[in-house]
C-alpha cells in the first residue's frame, strides 16, 4: 500500500482515525477497489486484536490481586436524560453510540483500560492492568481530548452534547474479580475510585476536576485552577480539588514535573565540568556536538539543565525537542509540536489532536 501513502499524509490520515475510513472515503484518496477492500478488512483486524489484547489482560490477572498506584477517571454525558426526552430515540441512540466510540478510542489510544460502561459513564483506569510511568499525563491528555471531540457531536436537535470527568490518583488493591460471565470484570478497592466519581459529580458540563493525588505528578505539564476545598461525602476532611484549564507552557518535561531550582546536583561535577567545556569551545567557533546516553532516571535531563543555568543570559537558541511512547504513530511529532508552539499556531484542538 506504499504508493498510497503520499495520498494519506496529504489528508492528515493517520492511525487514530484509521478506523473511521469508510470505502467512499478511500475511493476519495484514489484508492482502488480492490485495494480499499483489503485495507478495510486489515482495519477491522487490528481493531479485533485491540478488543482481544484487553481481554488477555482481564485474564492474565484473575489470580494476582495486588496494591499499586493508579489513575481513575470517571466521565459520563451532562443531562443525557434530557437530552433523551428532547431527541428522537434513534438519534438519542446514535449520540449516545457516537460519544461511546469516540470515547473508547480516545482511551485506548491513551493507554487507558474501560474498567465499565454505566449507561452514558465510564469507569477508567490509567495505570492498571498495563502501568506507564507517566499514567497521570496521560488521563489528563484523554480527557481533554475527549470534551473537545465530545463538545464537536454533531446532533439534529438544538440540545449539546457535554461530559465532565473526575480524575483522582492514589493506592488501590486491584486485581479481584466481580460478576460472572459478561458482566465479570477487574475491582479497584480503595478510595481513589469513590473520590473520582466525587470529583465527576462536582465538575460542571465540559470541566476536568482532578485530585490533589493527581495534581502534584503532573506538575506543571497542565494550566490547573488554584485549589479549592471541598467537603465530599464519605471523606473525614476537606478535600483539595483543581479545575485543568488546559496544556501547559513550552517547558521541557522534566522541569515541569521535577522542578529542579528546588534541589541540588550532586556528584556530577565532572559530567557538567565537560558540557561546560564543550560549550566554550562552541562559542569560540569550534562546532560540538554531545551526546548523553544511559538508564533512565539517572539524570541526563538534569544535566543539560544545569548547563542551560550555566549558560544564563549569554545569547543562545534553545531548542528542546521530546519524545514520548504514546506518540510512536506520529510521525516527526516533536518537530511539529515545536514548530506550532513557537509560531503559535496550535490551536487547543490541533494540540490535542497531535497527542495521539
Amino acid at each position: 500500500m506504499s504508493q498510497y501513502s503520499a495520498a494519506f499524509l496529504e489528508n492528515d490520515i493517520d492511525m487514530s482515525i484509521l478506523d473511521q475510513l469508510t470505502e467512499d472515503d478511500l475511493h476519495k484518496l484514489g484508492v482502488s477497489l480492490g485495494h480499499g477492500k483489503k485495507l478495510l478488512k486489515a482495519i477491522e483486524v487490528i481493531n479485533s486484536a485491540s478488543v482481544d489484547a484487553q481481554s488477555d489482560n482481564l485474564s492474565d490477572h484473575h489470580a494476582a490481586p495486588e496494591r499499586r498506584q493508579i489513575t481513575v477517571m470517571f466521565c459520563d454525558m451532562v443531562d443525557s436524560t434530557a437530552l433523551s426526552v428532547q431527541s428522537d430515540l434513534e438519534e438519542y441512540r446514535e449520540i449516545l453510540s457516537d460519544y461511546q466510540s469516540k470515547s473508547t478510542r480516545i482511551i485506548n489510544s491513551f493507554g487507558g483500560y474501560i474498567a465499565r460502561y454505566m449507561g452514558d459513564g465510564l469507569l477508567v483506569y490509567f495505570g492498571y492492568p498495563q502501568a506507564h510511568e507517566d499514567d497521570p499525563e496521560r488521563a489528563i491528555k484523554a480527557a481533554l481530548r475527549i470534551i473537545e471531540e465530545i463538545n464537536n457531536l454533531p446532533i439534529a436537535s438544538s440540545a449539546q452534547v457535554q461530559v465532565r470527568i473526575g480524575i483522582a490518583t492514589g493506592q488501590v488493591v486491584a486485581g479481584d474479580i466481580v460478576g460472572e460471565g459478561a458482566s465479570e470484570e477487574l475491582a479497584v478497592l480503595g478510595e481513589t475510585p469513590n473520590l473520582a466519581a466525587r470529583l465527576h459529580a462536582l465538575a460542571d458540563p465540559g470541566k476536568i476536576l482532578i485530585s490533589q493525588g493527581t495534581y502534584r505528578l503532573i506538575g506543571r505539564l497542565f494550566r490547573c485552577s488554584d485549589a479549592q476545598e471541598h467537603q465530599i461525602k464519605g471523606f473525614n476532611r476537606p478535600v483539595k480539588v483543581r479545575q485543568v484549564l488546559g496544556q501547559g507552557t513550552n517547558i521541557s518535561r522534566f522541569q515541569a514535573i521535577r522542578n529542579p531550582d528546588n534541589t541540588i546536583l550532586i556528584g556530577r561535577e565532572s559530567e557538567t565540568m565537560l558540557l561546560q567545556q564543550r560549550w566554550h569551545r562552541a562559542t569560540d567557533s569550534e562546532g560540538q556536538v554531545v551526546l548523553l546516553a544511559g538508564e533512565p532516571g539517572i539524570g541526563k535531563s538534569r544535566l543539560v539543565y544545569e548547563l542551560l543555568q550555566y549558560i544564563g543570559d549569554t545569547q543562545h537558541s534553545d531548542i528542546q525537542l521530546q519524545c514520548s511512547a504514546h506518540h510512536t504513530n506520529t510521525a516527526y511529532y516533536p518537530f511539529i509540536q515545536y514548530i506550532n508552539q513557537s509560531a503559535k499556531l496550535s490551536t487547543s484542538k490541533e494540540a490535542n489532536k497531535s497527542d495521539l
